[in-house]
């Protein structure tokens, strides 16, 4: 299906969004971007409109569109719903995933030992952007791949969005190193280990437990970024 023009926009804009290239306080300039993208400013609005509505970005009077910054209460509410979401697809992808789904989820896990084991052998055990690109991309993928074995369309939705939201909102500047990747790639693995012998305690279990893990590092990271050292 051919995309319109204003879709083209959206779905490049939502992906930088996604990737980390817009960071929150951040200036939207329909003008710069249409200018990028080839394409008048029109669909470009449309876009940055829809954006808005989903609640990804702000309209400022007299100013301009920015990428919406979010309070701590507010990223601790989403990762909340991300707990309580995906523990529960965890259990479901135990009893519903496909064998071959299973076994892309190992083949996922085994790129993040080989991610880890490159930013072992990084000065200071600390990843390039590009790792750290590569490997937040990989969790992604392992992430959508369980809910989509989960056999949930309605859920899968719904954390899709949560998800995108965090790691928007939740985008902390700080560099990964061997430690936070080698604890996730664990976090995975067990969930993985639990899938593959059809636990659905045991999944829905460690898939919490890595995402309060998660939801811990970032909200400290935004802490630091605003000052902020309240609990």
């Amino acid at each position: 299906m051919t995309l319109t023009l204003k879709q083209h926009a959206y779905q490049i804009i939502r992906q930088r969004l996604l990737n980390g290239e817009f960071h929150p306080d951040d200036r939207l300039s329909d003008d710069a971007l249409s200018k990028e993208l080839g394409i008048s400013r029109s669909p470009v609005r449309e876009a940055i409109s829809q954006l808005s509505t989903e609640g990804l970005v702000v309209h400022k009077p007299r100013s301009g569109v920015y990428v919406r910054q979010p309070s701590l209460e507010e990223m601790q509410e989403l990762y909340e719903i991300r707990e309580a979401l995906e523990s529960k697809a965890a259990g479901m992808a135990a009893e519903r995933m496909r064998e071959h789904d299973v076994k892309e989820l190992g083949k996922l896990c085994a790129k993040m030992r080989t991610l880890a084991a490159r930013c072992r052998q990084s000065k200071g055990h600390k990843a390039t952007k590009s790792l750290t690109d590569q490997f937040l991309a990989n969790d992604l993928d392992f992430h959508l791949l369980l809910l989509r074995g989960a056999g949930n369309k309605r859920m899968l939705q719904l954390v899709q969005e949560f998800k995108l939201m965090t790691r928007i909102f939740g985008h902390v500047p700080v560099q990964h190193d061997l430690g936070i990747m080698a604890r996730s790639y664990r976090h995975h693995m067990t969930v993985y280990k639990a899938i593959e012998r059809r636990d659905k305690q045991a999944a829905s279990y460690w898939m919490a437990q890595h995402i309060r893990v998660a939801q811990q590092y970032v909200l400290e990271g935004l802490r630091q970024q605003t000052g902020n050292s309240d609990n």
